[in-house]
């Protein structure tokens, strides 16, 4: 078997070829070679990065195959592996995929993980097709998510291979902590959410496009909390996060009942008169206890009923009504008129609507940065339009022109040329969470008062 991988914008190929010998009555996997070449180096330092590499890949076939190596010597080194070739090659897959090849073959450098393409060549005549189809789904370019600000977003996560990422209250509440935290920080409004042992649900309204910023706020700072309680090292969470836009008025009570309904089908729950005592959901804060100021169940109830009496007793009736509806445990609300695209749930109006929005933001970004419109640009733009001097914009202040043109820059740098709060931050010497509450600031102002700056 003979596999190819380029990765990065062609500055890195990492190739591993594999044969499988048999014997009469003994069958081993046996991976022959790990090569890795890395254009544009040479002499020693690229030697180095080839050892290293070798090194990562000799260990990490051992351990998921067998505890014994017969030759650790060289890129020809043999390994006899007692899982199935399909099982060598996952594992290699997963550690490319989460990066952890490329920080041990490639300490110095800062690559962008663009594109994973494969071709594989099977000598073998009892590999299945399935095995085939499953190494291709591993490997493939994971799309991107859609963003769409304003509108709607049903966002879950899962523990590694299932397993349970709330083992005890203080980790409910912990979560629960950072979630409100990062919520507030970036201003994005929450309507329901629900905690189940091993995966999470949460409905929220993004204003802007710092979902996909939050979530890797607070996912990995419950990953990091996790792992220090338990003992324990590496990933928590099952690759990344899911996400769906989703069209308000179709689907917002759907997913409200669909979130506050999965205790049930988890199994957590038993009975719909015992969900009202589940303390980790917002359905108890739709029935009058609420305890979490960020979750904004009145907004929600408010959608089932014009006064209060009524709209509780239209969806505790609409509630019960959904416990026979067949969803799977962890899946996502879809409807009949949803367009062919995982990523957005509506009628086919909204989805293309969606969709063309994403794709015009990402193209007005990327022409933006075509013609060197940088982060100073913006800067020079913004200080000139408040008649202050660029420097000034990293003065702190927060009642003057400078706070203001400051806020402005930080909303225009994030919403138009899509810069990092990290890279702002830098820029303006504020720390992400500044550059955050600015940009809101920024945001706000601009509502209220729309501005003739071009960039």
């Amino acid at each position: 078997m003979i596999s190819r991988l380029h990765i990065g914008n062609g500055g890195v190929e990492l190739g591993v070829i594999a044969d499988i010998d048999r014997a009469r009555g003994c069958r081993e996997n046996r991976v022959r070679a790990v090569e890795i070449w890395v254009p544009g180096m040479c002499g020693d330092r690229c030697q180095r990065k080839q050892d290293q590499a070798k090194e990562y890949y000799f260990s990490t076939l051992g351990h998921h195959g067998s505890s014994r190596l017969e030759d650790s010597g060289g890129p020809s080194s043999w390994f006899p592996l007692t899982n199935h070739v399909a099982g060598v090659w996952s594992a290699i897959t997963q550690d490319i995929q989460k990066g952890r090849a490329l920080r041990a073959a490639l300490i110095p450098l800062t690559l962008a993980l663009l594109c994973v393409r494969t071709e594989l060549y099977f000598y073998i005549s009892d590999i299945t097709s399935t095995y085939v189809s499953a190494w291709k789904a591993a490997i493939m370019p994971r799309r991107r998510r859609i963003e769409v600000p304003g509108e709607l977003h049903h966002v879950m996560a899962r523990g590694l291979d299932g397993m349970d990422i709330f083992r005890s209250d203080k980790d409910r509440n912990h979560f629960l902590h950072l979630l409100g935290k990062y919520l507030q920080m970036f201003d994005i409004r929450c309507y329901a959410w629900a905690l189940m042992p091993n995966h999470y649900h949460f409905l929220v309204r993004p204003p802007g496009r710092d979902l996909g910023i939050m979530m890797r706020r607070l996912n990995g700072s419950y990953a990091r909390y996790f792992n220090k309680t338990c003992g324990r090292r590496g990933y928590v969470f099952m690759d990344r996060y899911k996400s769906v836009a989703t069209q308000d008025l179709m689907y917002f009570r759907e997913l409200i009942r669909y979130i506050h309904l999965n205790p049930m089908r988890a199994r957590v729950v038993k009975k719909l008169t015992s969900l009202a005592s589940y303390r980790w959901s917002s359905h108890r804060d739709y029935l009058g206890q609420p305890r979490h100021s960020w979750c904004l169940a009145g907004e929600g109830l408010r959608r089932f009923g014009r006064n209060r009496s009524d709209a509780l007793r239209a969806y505790q009736q609409f509630i019960g009504e959904g416990i026979d509806i067949n969803h799977e445990e962890t899946g996502f609300v879809a409807g009949d008129s949803r367009a062919d695209d995982e990523r957005v749930s509506g009628d086919p109006q909204f989805v293309r609507k969606a969709l063309e929005q994403d794709r015009s933001a990402r193209a007005r970004r990327a022409a933006l940065r075509a013609r060197g419109v940088d982060i100073q640009s913006v800067a020079l733009k913004v200080s000139s339009y408040y008649k202050v001097e660029p420097q000034a914009l990293k003065n702190a202040g927060r009642h003057n022109a400078r706070s203001q043109a400051r806020a402005v820059m930080c909303c225009l740098c994030r919403t138009e040329l899509g810069s990092t709060l990290r890279e702002i931050g830098e820029f303006l010497d504020l720390t992400e969470t500044g550059v955050a509450l600015a940009a809101r600031r920024g945001a706000d102002h601009t509502r209220q008062h729309p501005l003739n700056i071009k960039i």
